[in-house]
């Protein structure tokens, strides 16, 4: 008879005794196996078991992984606190006999017996130092880590920062340093953090930490913001009491750039034995780690990471036989065979190009994500290898189909392409990320979809530009949009949307925080270093995963839009789109932005707070700009008209004013400068509907005047009840000109050139002063191939708006349409200097005039 399934808790009780009886002795096969175990107890989710064991993976030595096992059974488990004890002792008396120590006699307290000196008596920390060594210590407490890294080295370094943001700590830290004679160190008296900002925490001398609850306040800052550039770090040590992983993110990009070592402690938090492994690989995903125990209880565990340089270990992801990465062990993820002569690493193509095959290392890693699209997939694989620039590597991933794909996939022979199958869905971030970092091998990357077309000269396009603009991060391109069966349907409103003119970063950043995204991901070239530099995609994120990363890029990275239709979107045919907007996914959409807004936060100074946001003056004077407040009374205008598509920006200021007013110095500034009190926020916070009783958020959505609703569908791109609504306003507000307005607005998106200029002409007798509408009634002019009336009306528009700076280009246009092409050029000149959100269309205009007036 077989035995009954164990119970859940009955497997946790057998590993437990299994560990009580025979953990020490546990090889390393036995200790992963073990670590498989307990992942199926505790888990049912397979990336979080991926990741942990991903981690477990980059561990070098037998005790790294039982410190490890051990960790993650008490603070993951939670098994007793005896059996820790029990465990991490059991650990420390292995090493001590392997010295050859006498354990008859030792006191377990006795620290000089028991230990070496943390943070830097690794042998593979010492074997790694070099002649030139710039340290960072993060939590200097009082200088002996300081101390024992000049010790450590000899003194042979160049400089060392330490961070230490508690008031007496910051003092004992100088006196001390001051004493020893210690030069070439820069004391900070700040806490690290993942961005420059301001915390509170509970004082507690050398135990402090950081929490909302605290009543000291204590500034911080991102290692990445302090760090030069032509400096090259080589050793990061991290003991600051739970904040470890947050100041990782702050130093991600000076961690890509040096590759130093690092000690970082583990100990703080339960989950950072799972969280800070993984950040550290999120940012270098070749680290290798090393974990070690340094006191007698729970407390003092370091994690050591070293990069492949300083370590003679072999890389558990090496490219396999078959030439494509070894990434099957651990996930359900499995690659397609090449075998023979038709592996990419095996038989390197000719540099000849016009072979038709990539060289051994592809400059662009194409990632193409399938998922059920038989009916598309040829069109989409045949577009990627049809491109004439050749020097690729095509990375296909199918992410589970139930159709035909993957046969169809199977059915190409080509040394290009690499082929990857889920076992069960993961969704195409996820399936891109594990192709950015651990597949592709490309200076560049490209995305494509297993629906959409790319045009043959778009690679050879991208990667010359990219080439010749090494300022820039990544290219876009427009698209044309089409349907299920490949018509081409540019009266869609994604169409115009996508047609971007070009902007700096800045201007990209208004724009993507005030309207949203605008830049078609299948269109995109982005050097691989820029995930890099940002990060992958969130999978957090499930509508918008390629906005997130447009803002993190132009935090850092210019971007830039070619002015040619270089792609195919295909869109809306079955409503399976992903990005495509339903009722179910709205609310979904709203969220999303909440979070994106958030990257916000990391602006750095009124100087970059102004260039985003030239409009916010008012908000922001330095040198008494409070950036949070500044950036949140921006945010809370956006929801000025306190519509419910909108309701994310008053929630997102709210977020940020709420700490201010419950900061008593930051609040009495805010009083003083800016006569911002808690009443003031308390009006804002009742103006918010996002909490409301769903009965009554119906309720007052059905009182909504039927223009609210009509600019609320034309918001939603809903035309077909826009235009129902609006036609009811305009009977029931007879003297408003807003419904005329936005049916003009449908009507040009829709190509009805007459029946828009008829609207904007009703729109104008009841409004005769409004510039905005006299502008549009010359720009739907200039489209119907009116240009001399239409320069009358915007040279109206203008001089009754002087700062109107969207009319420019179409007035310049309507000039140099009638001749008067020095008139044009003299506009546009004088609106270059100006900032505004029409700057890159302004400049866009003025270099195609002055370029067909030569």
């Amino acid at each position: 008879m077989n035995p009954e399934p164990q119970t859940m808790s009955e497997k946790r009780q057998s590993l437990v005794k299994l560990l009580q009886n025979q953990y020490a002795s546990f090889s390393n096969d036995e200790l992963g196996k073990l670590m498989r175990e307990l992942l199926a107890v505790i888990s049912d989710n397979p990336d979080l078991n991926a990741l942990t064991l991903r981690a477990y993976d980059a561990l070098q030595d037998e005790e790294s992984r039982q410190v490890y096992t051990t960790l993650f059974l008490t603070r993951i488990i939670g098994v007793s606190e005896m059996l820790r004890l029990t465990m991490v002792l059991m650990t420390l008396e292995n090493r001590l006999m392997e010295k050859g120590k006498d354990l008859s006699n030792y006191d377990r307290y006795d620290l000089d017996f028991f230990f070496d000196r943390q943070y830097f008596s690794l042998p593979q920390i010492k074997s790694a130092r070099s002649e030139n060594e710039i340290f960072i210590d993060c939590g200097a407490l009082d200088g002996k880590t300081v101390k024992d890294f000049v010790e450590f080295s000899e003194g042979k370094y160049d400089k060392i920062y330490a961070f230490e943001p508690i008031p007496d700590q910051y003092k004992n830290t100088v006196q001390s340093l001051k004493n020893a004679a210690i030069t070439r160190v820069e004391i900070i008296p700040k806490g690290v953090w993942s961005h420059d900002t301001s915390l509170h925490f509970v004082e507690a001398g050398p135990g402090s930490w950081i929490d909302g609850s605290g009543k000291t306040p204590v500034d911080v800052v991102a290692i990445d913001n302090v760090i030069p550039e032509n400096e090259k770090v080589t050793f990061i040590k991290m003991d600051i009491e739970g904040a470890e992983l947050e100041a990782l993110k702050g130093a991600a990009n000076t961690i890509r750039r040096c590759l130093p070592k690092l000690a970082i402690c583990l100990y703080h938090k339960p989950h950072d034995i799972l969280e800070i492994p993984m950040q550290i690989l999120s940012i270098f995903p070749e680290y290798k780690f090393y974990i070690r125990h340094h006191y007698v209880n729970q407390w003092e565990t370091v994690l050591y990471a070293l990069p492949p340089a300083a370590n003679s270990s072999s890389d558990s992801h090496e490219l396999s036989e078959t030439g494509q990465k070894s990434i099957i062990d651990h996930s359900s993820a499995s690659p397609k065979a090449h075998s023979g002569a038709d592996s990419p690493c095996q038989n390197p193509a000719s540099d000849n190009l016009s072979t038709g095959h990539a060289t051994s290392t592809p400059k662009v890693s194409i990632i193409l994500t399938s998922y059920n699209h038989e009916k598309f997939l040829d069109e989409a694989i045949e577009s990627a290898l049809a491109q004439t620039y050749q020097n690729f590597e095509l990375i296909i991933w199918d992410d589970a189909s139930t159709d035909g794909s993957w046969a169809i996939i199977e059915q190409y022979n080509d040394p290009r392409i690499i082929s990857f199958r889920n076992e069960a869905q993961r969704y195409a971030t996820y399936n891109l990320n594990r192709a950015i970092s651990e597949v592709a091998r490309g200076e560049y990357i490209a995305i494509h979809h297993s629906d959409d077309v790319w045009e043959p000269e778009k690679l050879e396009k991208q990667v010359a530009f990219l080439d010749q603009h090494p300022e820039t991060g990544a290219v876009f391109s427009w698209v044309n949009i089409m349907d299920e069966r490949g018509n081409l349907r540019n009266d869609h409103p994604l169409y115009t949307h996508f047609r971007q003119g070009n902007k700096t970063r800045y201007e990209w950043l208004r724009h993507f925080f005030v309207n949203g995204n605008a830049l078609c991901h299948p269109s995109v070239l982005i050097r691989k270093q820029c995930y890099l530099d940002c990060g992958l995609y969130n999978l957090a994120l499930w509508k918008l995963p390629d906005f997130d990363l447009w803002v993190r890029l132009c935090f850092r990275h210019e971007i830039h839009v070619l002015p040619e239709y270089l792609v195919r979107y295909r869109w809306g045919y079955d409503g399976r789109n992903t990005s495509a907007v339903s009722q179910q996914t709205a609310g979904l959409s709203g969220f999303e932005y909440f979070l994106i807004l958030n990257h916000y936060r990391r602006i750095a100074n009124a100087e970059e707070f102004l260039k985003i946001f030239p409009s916010s003056g008012k908000y922001c004077a330095p040198p008494d700009a409070d950036l949070e407040f500044a950036l949140a009374m921006t945010a809370i205008e956006l929801n000025a008209d306190e519509s419910y598509t909108n309701e994310k920006y008053r929630l997102f200021g709210l977020s940020l004013l709420a700490p201010l007013i419950g900061s008593p110095e930051r609040g009495e500034k805010l009083r003083a400068i800016h006569h911002f009190d808690h009443m003031d926020f308390a009006k804002l916070v009742k103006q918010l509907r996002l909490f409301a009783p769903q009965k009554f958020l119906a309720a007052s959505q059905k009182q909504a005047s039927p223009l609210e609703q009509g600019i609320n569908a034309f918001n939603q791109a809903d035309h077909a009840t826009a235009i129902e609504c609006l036609s009811t306003a305009m009977t029931e507000e007879p003297e408003n000109p807003l419904p005329a307005a936005y049916l003009a607005f449908i009507c040009v998106q829709q190509g009805l050139v007459t029946e828009a200029r008829d609207f904007i002409a009703q729109a104008l007798i009841l409004a005769p002063d409004r510039a905005d509408l006299i502008a549009a009634l010359g720009e739907v002019l200039l489209k119907n191939n009116r240009p001399l009336e239409a320069v009358e009306y915007l040279r109206e528009a203008i001089h009754i708006q002087p700062d109107l700076f969207a009319a420019y280009p179409a007035l310049a246009q309507s000039l140099r349409l009638t001749g008067q092409n020095a008139e044009a050029i003299a506009l546009l000149q004088g609106a270059a200097g100006i900032p505004s959100d029409a700057q890159a269309e302004i400049q866009t205009t003025l270099s195609q005039i002055q370029a067909e007036s030569k």
